[in-house]
């Protein structure tokens, strides 16, 4: 007989496969043919932050690396360089979603805001000190702030067209959250 909270598991780590193909997908799309006066937000990032810091089992950490590798060689990022920084991030959060209490909202958009400038800053420094040309430091405070003001939009996404909701501690005893 199937364990209802693995398969539970493992629908959820489906939908987050799709629900980042579809931002791929979208984000390569052609839709302009002008340069964009605004960087798009980091829409995969957001979902797997979200993901993560609500119910961290629904995402292991092969998934995010295998998504982040992907999304580097189909932007044409430095192969691994920010799949290495999500990484980090990631595990970051799901250290802190270990909690049961949950969090209100302004603290887990603070937390997932100093994460992503970090991530930002570090990746801009890092190609720096490698040699590579990073963007200014113009566009990257937009697509910080772009990302930032997208996060609310992601977390209700997640919680009323997927259902998510973060883990009860009736949850955590019942195995469905532990990571």
């Amino acid at each position: 007989m199937v364990d209802p909270a693995a398969s539970r598991r493992w629908m959820f780590r489906g939908l987050f496969l799709a629900t980042c193909a579809c931002v791929m997908f979208i984000q390569m799309l052609p839709l302009r043919t002008t340069p964009a006066l605004l960087p798009a937000p980091d829409l995969l990032f957001a979902v797997a932050a979200v993901l993560i810091m609500r119910r961290p089992a629904y995402v292991p950490v092969l998934l995010v690396v295998g998504v982040f590798f992907l999304a580097d060689l189909l932007y044409l990022r430095p192969p691994g360089l920010w799949t290495a920084i999500v990484l980090v991030a990631t595990e970051f959060l799901r250290r802190r979603s270990v909690a049961p209490t949950e969090f209100p909202f302004l603290v887990e958009f603070a937390v997932f805001s100093g994460v992503f400038t970090a991530m930002v800053a570090g990746n801009a420094v890092t190609q720096l000190v490698f040699g590579l040309t990073p963007p200014d430091l113009a566009t990257l405070a937009l697509h910080v702030l772009v990302t930032m003001a997208a996060y609310p939009f992601v977390i209700a996404f997640s919680h009323f067209i997927l259902g998510i909701r973060r883990a009860r501690p009736s949850d955590l005893k019942s195995g469905e959250a532990v990571i």
